[in-house]
């Protein structure tokens, strides 16, 4: 490539490297072909000029047609020209001068390029034959042809591939000096160039220019697109000439002999054979560094059909050498032997235009025409100047390699259809690397500015081969409205190390496409809105600020050439943080995609979002999350976190040991896929603002934080959310699955299959709970308390204490409902409880912060709150701590009282031996230890105990066929009072009847308006024994006991009755003594036949006792006992026989054995002691006796029933009375011996008459 070339590329770079910064891809300029520059041929040696002959002074016109030929070292036709005349010696100008009129000169280059000059006349000095200075004018245009293949050139039909144009053209060979005055016109099919006064001077000695002046450049201009493409190169055949302006065209250059010394011998006016390409020269030296300066205003504009693009500085500056490599300086023409004419050597005026190519900007100026469309238009307002300079002021890694530097106060590059600006100290173009640099300073920081970007920093490097660039040191980038870092769209990037830059390839034309990714280093921070939200998003996640070690921006084309580019992904790396007002985020690593175009939606929004290592995401509303990849789709609404322990803090919540949490905003909830745990604080665990990443360990353990409620499961849970219109996001409900566990300092709940829990909709609650549901087999503890509790189905309702504590204050359990406790455990089909606040002394003020290892809730200290009542419904049972079962309807509690009412109907308690049933209402008081019946009911105890299952879980409703040792019935109310060491009482109202059958032959019966049956410890048992008998009895209100015994299974003969009646009697049943208080009687009866005598109070028969104040039954040895009466005593008896017999008195005391029968249940029955015999019979105080056969009054009666004899005494100073049935008077003595069976007395000291 040539300067020319060269000038096309930087030109284009310059424009469209900086501007397409941020901007979809436009079809590249195509590329401009390489121009080889002429040089001059080498100037006369001292021995050319001595040897050299001047021409003829004589006048001579050349014949039309004729051409004088110069050949080179090898003999190949190095020149020729001609001229319509020729003065040799003009008088103006002396000897040695040649004028000539129309010259035409071709002068045929080594690279097989030709360069023909044409004027309207010429002045030569030439005094050796050869022209050594002179002057062209009128007209002056040199053209340059490329090489033809060894076609034949018609300058009259080839298109030159440069024109140059000049009024007039001077030139010095002996000074190397070529001077052009004034206007100045170069134009090729890629552009033209027309400037003003060129003076240039060459060093032939070392082949070098040593001065290239240009006053006054007026424009260049760089065509989108040749102005007419040369003709192809054409094959050898000969082609039919076309006419030349003179009527005759040049003939084909010939190969001629090689001339030497100054021999004209290489003249000749010989049609030349066909032309025939030459071997190259050598080369200019590449060693000969030059720098061309263009100052003042240096502007180049490059129109096209949507706008103008330009660039403008203060002075270009460009260093390179003959061989640089996108200059394309090679050196051509160069020969040891001197051309007849060179008017103007090629080097300088392809150099003047390459460089000035190479420059860019216009300033407005009258004789600079506006630019086609597609063009580039170069100006400066000064002039330009060439000269060499030493290697070191070069400063270039290699010859092939060059510089242009573009500098002012400040450099701008504009793009007015792309909206793009560029401003810099300096631009720096590289032709070896194809690099350009914008250099910033203090007073010019380099700064770019597109539609989509904006950017400053120190220094920018962009090579268009390999597609990249490079921001050297610190700087700043923003995209979107790059006017304002205020303006929340807004996304402006800082770094310390530098920026990376790729572009898209730019297709065919080369160059630069539009910036794909730019990869900031060192120290990144971004702020604006980095990702973007929607108009209807009002929670994306848009930072204000990201830093990182490293941050990669990706841009995606836009739609249409006429669409800005937009973001595609960002990528962060190295310590990421994320932060602005609402949000704080911390990673290793940070991915960002976002959305194109669309119809509906504006692109730049976030699409996904994917983070990882360490991350951290803190929320204004308080929520923070942890993570080890974090991932997100369209403007952050949703949310995936994974990691080996994620967690999520959310106010006074943490939710951890979980391995995958879902996030979604939109519809206000997340979702923990696997097992996990959740935590709920007293207060906010993480509310404030953070200024870098938390320690993991800090939610492990939250200081002057206490837990109120811990949940873990093992498949998930899900969360939903609300976010009200102004503090924190709140909880609204957690549904959690797969054996939940919730503990807190009041209750531990466990092997629930599901658990929700709701939260308050009080604008003023915060984020308390306010209900838990939980479904399964759900077990309950009490913290506290020795209780537990199992449902299917439990709803807790919770509510703030005094000390703005979360604490329970209603419990409804459903389905296969259990609750126990240490004394009793109940069942039922649902179960209400409520809760009362615990006084402050009792509160959880010791309470510690997290509960142990073992999440057992006595671990706690003191609960908050204590069960207040309880309510059981549907099939209620209650297993008490003897062992009893309640079965009930309803049960309703008052655990402060201790007291409970269980409701029928058809209540039923179940004990070892007992089953009492047709109950309506039964109230437990277990403080006092008593259990009382409102209404009637029955009590049935049987010999054979059952086993009652106790805990086991509910039973079937009782049904004992067997009869039971004992039957009690009533219809007012029944107490049962347990007391300590087993021991415990019934008591019966209303119409009480108790039957109890000891054996098959005995039947006992107490009845009685109040009935108390006492028990105790089984007989042989200690104290403390489990099991119960009965052992006491208590009737009152016309109570009765009776005993009946039968002789034999099946007898219809009259049983044996005991049977006593009273207002009050108590009976021990195991002593059988018994104590009747107030007025009662007694009635014996035996009517079995036997051997007992006859006569008196005969054993066998019926008696009955009768008395005033009380019986007192008291057990003397073994089956004997004393029956004492007082008050009123009255004894009636009568025998098998029919006789009866009558005693009354104030007192009586009886001697009787109770012929007890071993009961077939031990003690579970009511034992009475069976039958009873008279054995003695003793009264005193007024005792009267009848007999059939007599009556007796004495003091003192004791009868003796086994021997008959009945001693009657009188008290000291009285008598006693004994009256006949057939004596008129009665006797009267101090004692009588009676034998009742025979009816005969024995008087031992008598007043009256004795009776044998």
């Amino acid at each position: 490539m040539t300067l020319f070339a060269c000038g096309l590329v930087l030109a284009g770079l310059l424009l469209t490297v900086v501007a397409q910064l941020d901007r979809t891809e436009e079809p590249a300029p195509p590329p401009t072909p390489d121009v080889t520059e002429l040089l001059a041929p080498t100037p006369l040696t001292p021995e050319d000029r001595r040897a050299g002959r001047r021409f003829d002074q004589t006048r001579f016109d050349l014949p039309a047609e004729g051409w004088i030929q110069i050949s080179g070292p090898t003999g190949e036709l190095a020149q020729q020209y001609r001229f319509d005349r020729l003065d040799p010696d003009p008088p103006s100008h002396g000897a040695g001068w040649l004028h000539m009129t129309r010259p035409e000169l071709e002068v045929y280059l080594e690279t097989g390029r030709v360069v023909t000059l044409r004027g309207a006349s010429a002045f030569g000095y030439a005094p050796n034959q050869a022209v050594e200075s002179g002057t062209l004018t009128g007209d002056v245009e040199i053209r340059l042809y490329e090489e033809t293949a060894g076609a034949r050139l018609d300058p009259d039909v080839d298109e030159p591939s440069l024109v140059v144009r000049t009024p007039e053209a001077s030139f010095d060979n002996i000074l190397g000096e070529v001077r052009c005055d004034g206007a100045i016109a170069m134009e090729s099919p890629h552009g033209e160039f027309v400037g003003r006064q060129l003076k240039l001077l060459l060093n032939d000695q070392e082949d070098v220019i040593e001065l290239l002046r240009l006053e006054q450049i007026d424009f260049i201009r760089l065509a989108a697109a040749p102005v007419s493409e040369p003709e192809p190169a054409r094959d050898d055949t000969p082609a039919v000439n076309a006419t030349s302006a003179r009527g005759s065209s040049p003939p084909p250059r010939a190969v001629t002999a090689a001339s030497s010394g100054n021999d004209a011998a290489g003249v000749s006016n010989a049609p030349a054979d066909a032309r025939v390409a030459s071997p190259p020269a050598a080369a200019t030296d590449p060693e000969t560094y030059y720098r061309l300066i263009l100052h003042d205003d240096v502007e180049i504009l490059q129109s096209a059909a949507d706008g103008d693009r330009g660039a403008r500085g203060d002075t270009l500056t460009i260093y390179f050498t003959m061989a640089t490599e996108g200059m394309g300086m090679v050196a051509a023409g160069v020969t040891p032997v001197a051309p007849a004419f060179v008017p103007l050597p090629s080097v300088p005026f392809l150099a003047v235009s390459s460089a000035l190519a190479a420059s860019g900007a216009s300033s407005p100026t009258a004789l600079a025409p506006p630019p086609a469309v597609g063009d580039t238009r170069i100006t400066c307002g000064g002039g330009m100047t060439m000269v060499p300079v030493s290697r070191r002021e070069a400063a270039l890694p290699s010859p092939r390699d060059g510089r242009v530097e573009l500098s002012g106060a400040p450099v701008r590059i504009d793009d007015t259809a792309l909206d793009a600006t560029a401003t810099c100290g300096q631009l720096h173009y590289h032709t070896l690397t194809g690099m350009i640099e914008l250099i910033g300073d203090a007073s010019f920081p380099l700064h770019l500015a597109t539609a989509e970007l904006d950017a400053e920093g120190s220094r920018l490097q962009l090579t268009a081969s390999e597609g990249r660039g490079v921001f050297v040191d610190a700087g700043v980038m923003r995209f979107g409205n790059a006017a304002s870092d205020a303006d929340p769209e807004t996304l402006s990037i800082t770094w310390r190390d530098g920026v990376d830059l790729v572009f898209a390839p730019a297709g065919e034309n080369g160059g630069l496409g539009a910036l794909r990714q730019a990869t900031f280093r060192g120290d990144v921070d971004a702020r604006g809105r980095l990702l973007r939200e929607s108009e209807d998003t009002t929670d994306a996640l848009p930072p204000s600020t990201l830093h990182s070690d490293q941050v990669a921006v990706f841009l995606r084309p836009g739609a249409t050439a006429s669409d800005r580019a937009g973001l595609e992904r960002l990528v962060a790396d190295g310590a990421v943080a994320v932060v602005d007002a609402d949000r704080r985020m911390w990673m290793d690593h940070l991915d960002v995609a976002f959305r194109g175009p669309g119809d509906d939606e504006e692109q730049d929004q976030v699409e996904t979002l994917l983070a990882r290592g360490n991350v951290q995401l803190g929320l204004a509303d308080g929520r923070w999350v942890l993570a080890d990849e974090l991932t997100a789709d369209a403007e952050g609404r949703h949310v995936t976190l994974t990691g080996s322990d994620v967690r999520l803090v959310h106010g006074v919540h943490v939710i951890d040991q979980t391995h995958r949490i879902t996030i979604d905003e939109t519809a206000e909830r997340f979702v923990v896929d696997g097992r996990g745990r959740l935590r709920r604080f007293d207060r906010v665990v993480a509310g404030e603002a953070a200024s870098g990443p938390l320690e993991r360990t800090l939610f492990d353990h939250v200081p002057d934080a206490g837990e109120e409620l811990r949940v873990t499961w093992t498949e998930g849970v899900e969360v939903a959310s609300r976010a009200p219109a102004e503090g924190e996001r709140r909880f609204r409900r957690a549904n959690v699955r797969g054996n939940v566990t919730a503990l807190s300092p009041e209750i531990k709940l466990t092997h629930a299959d599901t658990l929700a829990i709701d939260f308050t909709d009080e604008p003023d609650a915060g984020s308390r709970i306010e209900q838990i549901e939980a479904t399964g087999d759900v077990r309950l503890r009490s913290a506290g308390e020795p209780g537990r509790m199992r449902s299917d189905h439990l709803l807790v309702t919770l509510t703030e204490s005094v000390d703005e504590a979360t604490v329970p204050t209603r419990m409804v359990a459903r389905g296969d409902v259990e609750i126990a406790d240490d004394t009793q455990t109940m069942w039922a089909n649902a179960v209400t409880v409520t809760f009362r606040p615990r006084p402050a002394e009792t509160a959880a003020d010791d309470r510690p912060d997290t509960p142990p290892a073992d999440d057992t809730p006595d671990a706690f200290a003191s609960a908050r709150v204590a069960v207040e009542t309880i309510t059981a419904e549907s099939e209620v049972q209650l297993a008490l701590a003897g062992g009893e079962r309640v079965i009930a309807r309803m049960l309703v509690a008052d655990q402060d009282k201790q007291q409970a009412a269980l409701y029928g109907p058809d209540l039923v308690v179940l004990g070892e031996q007992y089953v009492l049933d047709r109950v309506d209402r039964l109230d437990l008081d277990r403080r006092t230890g008593r259990y009382r019946i409102n209404g009637g009911g029955r009590f049935r105890n049987f010999a054979t105990p059952t086993t009652v299952p106790g805990d086991a879980g509910p039973i079937p409703r009782p049904q004992r066929d067997e009869p039971p040792a004992l039957i009690a019935e009533w219809t007012r109310s029944a107490l049962y009072i347990e007391e300590a060491d087993g021991r415990g009482s019934l008591t019966l109202g209303g119409n009480v009847q108790a039957d109890s059958r000891p054996t098959d032959l005995e039947l006992s019966t107490v009845r009685g308006d109040e009935v108390t049956l006492l028990f105790g410890p089984a007989a042989g048992d200690d104290d403390t024994a489990a099991t119960q008998e009965l052992a006491r009895l208590q009737a009152r209100g016309a109570a009765e006991l009776e005993s009946r015994r039968w002789r034999s299974i099946g007898a219809t003969d009259a049983p044996r009755v005991f049977h006593i009646k009273g207002p009050e009697i108590d009976y021990d049943q195991r002593t059988l003594e018994g104590f009747v208080r107030g007025a009662g009687e007694l009635l014996i009866r035996d009517e079995w036949s036997g051997a007992d005598g006859d006569g008196g109070f005969a054993t066998k028969g019926t008696t009955l006792l009768r008395w005033r104040d009380r019986l007192e039954m008291t057990r003397l040895v073994d089956e004997h006992f004393e029956v004492a009466m007082d008050g009123d005593v009255t004894c009636l008896s009568r025998g098998l026989d029919g006789s009866a017999s009558t005693l009354t008195g104030q007192r009586l005391q009886a001697m009787v054995v109770r012929s007890r029968v071993e009961a077939d249940g031990g003690g579970s029955g009511l034992d009475l002691g069976g039958s009873m015999e008279l054995e003695r019979l003793y009264g005193d105080g007024g005792i009267y006796v009848r007999t059939p056969e007599r009556d007796v009054t004495c003091d003192v009666f004791d009868y003796n029933v086994g021997t008959g004899l009945a001693e009657v005494r009188a008290t000291p100073g009285r008598m006693v009375s004994v009256l006949s049935a057939d004596a008129g008077e009665p006797l009267r003595h101090e004692r009588v011996l009676w034998n009742m069976r025979t009816d005969t007395i024995t008087i031992f000291r008598g007043a009256g008459v004795g009776v044998p």
